[in-house]
């Protein structure tokens, strides 16, 4: 175990499920709102990079990201998901659990 993995074992542990799609596809069905679960194709659910640089040029990284289509459209949802202990709610986080 790397010297960050033996500082972070919940981060290492929720990573390492996640790499199973059909726990992420459960936690993703089961806890986002209803509004955005209705409206998404999860048959197109797909898992991408989780490092990438931004139109401005900056590096973003998160702990997972998915990629599936909305129905009825040709359009694109990302869900990025980043995990991390949270003593209290963060205003600019749009959903946490």
């Amino acid at each position: 175990m790397s010297n960050d993995n033996a500082h972070n074992p919940h981060d290492t542990f929720v990573q390492a499920i996640l790499e199973h799609e059909s726990i992420a596809l459960d936690l993703l069905q089961h806890e986002m709102p209803a509004h955005i679960t209705e409206a998404l194709d999860f048959s197109t659910l797909q898992r991408i990079e989780t490092t990438y640089v931004s139109d401005d040029l900056r590096k973003t990284y998160s702990d997972r990201v998915f990629q599936a289509n909305f129905k009825d459209s040709d359009k694109q949802a990302y869900i990025y998901m980043l995990f991390e202990h949270k003593s209290h709610p963060d205003n600019w986080c749009s959903l946490q659990l």
